[in-house]
This record gives C-alpha cells, sequence and structure tokens, in this order.
C-alpha cells in the first residue's frame, strides 16, 4: 500500500472491514454493505478494482450461505471487467470521413465564416497547406479554413476543446 495517500488507505481499511463482514450475511442483507463498498471504491479508483474483487472473492469462499456467496461471485466478477474507456477527443488532423464534431465555442474561420457554438459539423475530408499553416476541412455542407498566419493555432490544436 505505498504511494497511497492516507485518505486511500482509510478508504481501503474501511471497504477491507466491510468485505470482512460480508461471509457471516445473508444475501438479504448485502445492499447496504455492498453499496457502501462499492461507493468507496469508487472514491479510491480504478486502481482498486482487481484488489477489491479479490476482497469480495475471498469473502464469498468464506461464506455458508449459497446465496450471499452467489452475489459475492458475481460482484467481484464485474470488478474484474475493465471500465469503459473515457471519450477520447481527436486532435482536429486526425478527423476522419463521417465524425461528427460539436463545436464548443463560436469562432471565426479564415473567410471571416462565423462557425456558432452548438454546431453539428459532420467531417468529410481535410487538406493542410504548409506555406501559411492552413487547414481547409470540408463538413457537409460547410467548408472551414483556418490558418496559423491568422493566430487561430488555438483552434486548429482544438486547445481550448473548442
Amino acid at each position: 500500500m505505498s504511494g497511497l495517500t492516507d485518505l486511500e488507505r482509510q478508504l481501503l481499511t474501511r471497504m477491507e472491514a466491510i468485505a470482512g463482514q460480508l461471509p457471516s450475511l445473508p444475501d438479504t442483507a448485502l445492499d447496504e454493505p455492498l453499496r457502501e463498498f462499492f461507493g468507496l471504491l469508487q472514491q479510491v479508483g480504478d486502481f482498486a478494482r482487481v484488489p477489491s474483487a479479490r476482497l469480495l472473492e475471498q469473502a464469498a469462499q468464506r461464506s455458508d450461505y449459497p446465496t450471499t456467496q452467489v452475489r459475492l461471485y458475481h460482484a467481484s466478477a464485474r470488478l474484474e471487467i475493465p471500465p469503459p474507456t473515457p471519450a477520447v477527443r481527436p486532435e482536429p488532423w486526425e478527423f476522419a470521413p463521417g465524425m461528427r464534431v460539436r463545436v464548443k465555442r463560436e469562432f471565426t474561420d479564415f473567410d471571416g465564416q462565423v462557425i456558432p457554438a452548438g454546431s453539428v459539423l459532420t467531417f468529410r475530408s481535410g487538406s493542410y497547406f504548409p506555406y501559411d499553416g492552413g487547414h481547409t476541412w470540408q463538413f457537409d455542407g460547410r467548408t472551414v479554413r483556418l490558418a496559423e498566419i491568422a493566430d487561430q493555432e488555438d483552434i486548429i490544436e482544438n486547445r481550448s476543446g473548442a
């Protein structure tokens, strides 16, 4: 448990205490302790998923209640499935045909065209012109041009999550 904060240690200790009580409980009394266990796990973070799964598995092995064993094994198995990967926000030069892009912040492109916040654009193709650091992006019904020479790097590089 080295490298953990004091709070993480406290949360993990509480999880171990809950897991220690689970084998003696009938399945009808598991809801609240499991809710607390999973709530603590959420606070601790994903690094504790596998050790938490082991705690639940060991609790299931020690239980004399068959239905408690089943519920604890199921809860343990659920923790071993990796959590969903957070959505990756691609860089504008990584746009692929068919990708839908929502504009978070209004901006004006190189041609003076205002692209309003909330617009949803479907990407078709893009090109880059190294001479002026220019990007031309074709979307359904709209062409957007940006250029580094026009001080539009923040938009091109998506620095503000635009």
